[in-house]
Parts: structure tokens; C-alpha cells; sequence
């Protein structure tokens, strides 16, 4: 009930109709890390199924806690959290925001 897809894919036109029968939140046309092991950013207003019950979850990355999202490449002040980057004006690149786990 707390899953979120953050897919590099542009939309689910290639996905199996049952891909996501539980209608949990997608990011469509992420950018990930080169190893693809994070998230580096999401495009705001292709977010599918943003309203879902249990709302938006945090990506992760391993060492690392998600302080949340920037406008601003390689910003270090969150300017959205999970429960409102649905809210961010569409179009929008949002960075994600990492803290090293100490």
C-alpha cells in the first residue's frame, strides 16, 4: 500500500495493462543514476495515480535517507516532500534531495 514506481520509461504505453493493478503513484521519465541504483530527478504532471490511497512514497538509496525534492540541480534545501510534489507546477524538474547516513 506504500509503493511508488519511479520508472525511467515515458508512459506505460509499453507496459502490460495489469502492470499496476493496485493503482499505486508512477513517476514517468525519471533519470536515474548511471548505475541505476536512485533516483537523480523526476518531471512533474506525469505522475499517474498521484492521489492513490497511502499517497506518494520516498525513493530510496541505499547510505542515504531522501530529505526530498529541489528545484535546483544538486540543491541541498528541499522545496517539496513526497506528500506534496503532486502540487509543484507541471513541467517542473525536480532534483532529489540525499543526506549520507552517518
Amino acid at each position: 500500500n506504500s509503493m511508488t514506481i519511479y520508472s525511467t520509461v515515458d508512459s506505460s504505453e509499453k507496459w502490460d495493462s495489469r502492470y499496476n493493478s493496485s493503482f499505486r503513484p508512477v513517476f514517468w521519465g525519471c533519470e536515474v543514476s548511471e548505475d541505476g541504483g536512485y533516483v537523480v530527478s523526476v518531471v512533474t504532471g506525469v505522475i499517474e495515480n498521484a492521489q492513490a490511497i497511502g499517497g506518494i512514497a520516498d525513493p530510496v538509496r541505499e547510505g542515504y535517507v531522501f530529505a526530498g525534492w529541489t528545484t535546483v540541480s544538486g540543491g541541498t534545501t528541499a522545496e517539496y516532500t513526497s506528500a506534496n510534489v503532486a502540487d509543484a507546477p507541471e513541467g517542473v524538474t525536480l532534483y532529489a534531495v540525499w543526506n549520507a547516513v552517518s
